[in-house]
């Protein structure tokens, strides 16, 4: 293995030095608050969350918004389309990120970067997981800056899949103003991963945010089909917020 293929990251005076082979980038933080600096986050270029989830629990979502299992408001009938053994993994899983900050990830609720992760092939292929139909499968698109300026959700992210922790590193808040310098945009939204552990890994970098989420975070939706699209409106979604792309999926 290269070894700019990892990254590499040194702490000084409440800076890191980054370095990914692309390129080396100073990375402030602000361990005061992640607000101070919002109209920073406005001129990012990762606006968006992606989170997948079983139509059946759109209805619940459009009355609750997007629970945490642990609420008092989670679906008592939620339909699960993920590892469950991942899932209960990630229940007793702490990390720490690289300024120092520890958090449990039971307490929060995971986001991707974009669409079309080497999970939902599995879902969609049966791989560990119960198959899915991608009809069956609706994306919840979410703005960032709802969540983080207008809501202040606590969060944490990473810059690769949260179990590999030879590649994976962890941020705090603070250094989310650097998101993109610390994110592989190009790996998150690439197309070719099988064949390469590194862009495998980077693609699926995620986002974590703390407790229930308001459903107006929410800005459109995201369908394999007409007639999925035609079930979100029946269940009351507007049709200007549902986009319908057979190339999100499998």
């Amino acid at each position: 293995m290269v070894q700019n293929d990892y990254p590499e990251i040194r702490v000084a005076n409440r800076k890191f030095e980054y370095s990914d082979g692309r390129g080396t980038y100073l990375v402030s933080f602000y361990p005061s608050s992640k607000t101070e600096n919002c109209e920073k986050f406005k001129n990012r270029k990762m606006n968006y969350l992606y989170r997948m989830t079983h139509i059946d629990n759109i209805s619940h979502i459009l009355e609750f918004g997007i629970t945490h299992q642990s609420s008092i408001h989670c679906n008592p009938n939620y339909v699960n389309i993920g590892n469950s053994s991942l899932i209960e993994r990630r229940k007793r899983m702490d990390v720490e990120t690289i300024d120092g900050h520890i958090y449990s990830m039971k307490d929060y609720i995971p986001f991707y970067f974009y669409a079309r992760m080497p999970m939902l092939y599995n879902i969609q292929h049966g791989y560990m997981v119960d198959k899915v139909s991608p009809d069956d499968i609706v994306y919840m698109v979410l703005d960032i800056n709802k969540v983080v300026v207008d809501y202040k959700h606590d969060f944490f992210f990473s810059d690769g899949h949260a179990y590999n922790h030879y590649l994976t590193r962890f941020y705090s808040s603070a250094c989310f103003d650097n998101i993109d310098n610390i994110l592989d945009k190009d790996a998150i939204k690439s197309d070719y991963w099988r064949d390469d552990s590194v862009v495998k890994n980077k693609k699926q970098a995620e986002f974590f945010v703390k407790g229930d989420i308001e459903l107006d975070t929410i800005v459109f939706y995201i369908c394999h089909s007409d007639n999925a699209k035609n079930r979100l409106v029946d269940m009351g979604i507007n049709p200007s917020m549902i986009r319908v792309s057979s190339r999100a999926y499998y």
